[in-house]
């Protein structure tokens, strides 16, 4: 697991089954599920703050958290906005 406390969570899960981790801070996180194999990511909801159980629904997931900060716009929506 990499952690930058109350921002950024990156969580692999090696196996299927239940990961659980405390997530610090006061604002939610935005869940995804990144596939290393398929090279994919989707968007599973929101979570947290505090404890959070991640289901990996087979082996090799990733997941990653990112700390929703208020009035902040979702980066890939602006990402998009900005190409000519």
């Amino acid at each position: 697991m990499l952690v930058k406390p109350g921002e950024y969570y990156l969580v692999y899960a090696a196996e299927a089954g239940a990961v659980t981790l405390e997530a610090e801070g006061s604002m939610p996180y935005r869940l995804e599920e990144l596939d290393p194999w398929a090279m994919t990511i989707r968007q599973v909801g929101v979570e947290g703050p505090g404890p959070i159980e991640l289901t990996a629904r087979r082996a090799d997931l990733v997941f990653r958290l990112t700390a929703q900060w208020p009035g902040a716009d979702d980066p890939v929506a602006q990402s998009k906005e900005q190409r000519p």
